[in-house]
């Protein structure tokens, strides 16, 4: 008797504590956790989870749902962060897909948004080796075809209000001026503008792309139907 109900103890203890390998949305079951959790000793941060546990598997999104804001797709997960292939896409033709592995991108970040225009970008272990963009704002249409060489250094040509501005290794004559580009050790391109050997103006983007932003960005939209937090960005 002791025998069967050990039996049942265990049987019960595995279905409870059983994870789906892929969850649809919209789930109860599922939540964004910004802050700091423990699970099994172990302290995460800014994790997915399902049930109160760190979620590793895929989550589904369809158009139909309110809650995923018209976009359908699929979503992979490990340890409640982005691991793997996603691709999501809306009925507007919008889409975004891409690669992670080891909290890196990697390979082809794609992304194209109907009101601000198309960026692809491809990674090596978590590094941009080439840019390739199509942006619009109020005023003007921006255009990108960057390469990074090893030092950091940008090659390639940029379009905007008319004009075409010729970067090689890193640098390029603007009006007189020396505009240069390069991508700093935080993955970020920085932009200065020297007059002769005077550096007389320095941009530095807030942050740089990658997992933990994109996580920051759209898990509290897509799991918990928070509004999105653009001052991580802007």
């Amino acid at each position: 008797m002791k025998r069967y109900l050990l039996m049942l103890t265990l049987i019960l203890g595995l279905v409870i504590s059983c994870m789906p390998k892929e969850v649809a949305l919209p789930n109860k079951n599922l939540k964004y956790e910004k802050g700091e959790i423990t699970h099994k000793g172990k302290v995460y941060k800014g994790v997915v989870t399902y049930k109160g546990q760190p979620y590793t598997g895929k989550i589904a999104t369809s158009a139909k749902e309110k809650l995923t804001s018209g976009w359908s797709g699929f979503i992979n997960l490990k340890d409640g962060h982005l691991d793997g292939m996603t691709e999501v896409k809306n009925t507007k033709g919008e889409y975004t897909k891409f690669n992670v592995i080891n909290s890196k991108f990697d390979g082809e970040y794609a992304a194209k948004m109907n009101k601000t225009g198309n960026v692809t970008i491809f990674f090596k272990d978590g590094r941009p080796e080439s840019t390739k963009i199509e942006m619009k704002t109020l005023t003007t249409a921006i255009k990108q075809d960057f390469t990074i060489d090893a030092d950091g250094k940008i090659n390639g040509e940029m379009t905007a209000y008319g004009s075409t501005i010729i970067f090689k290794d890193g640098a390029a004559e603007v009006n007189g001026m020396t505009m240069k580009l390069y991508l700093n050790d935080k993955n970020k391109i920085i932009t200065e503008i020297y007059q002769g050997d005077k550096l007389i103006q320095k941009d530095e983007p807030k942050t740089s792309l990658v997992p933990e932003l994109l996580e920051k960005l759209i898990f509290p939209t897509m799991i918990n139907g928070e509004k999105m937090d653009m001052s991580l960005v802007i």
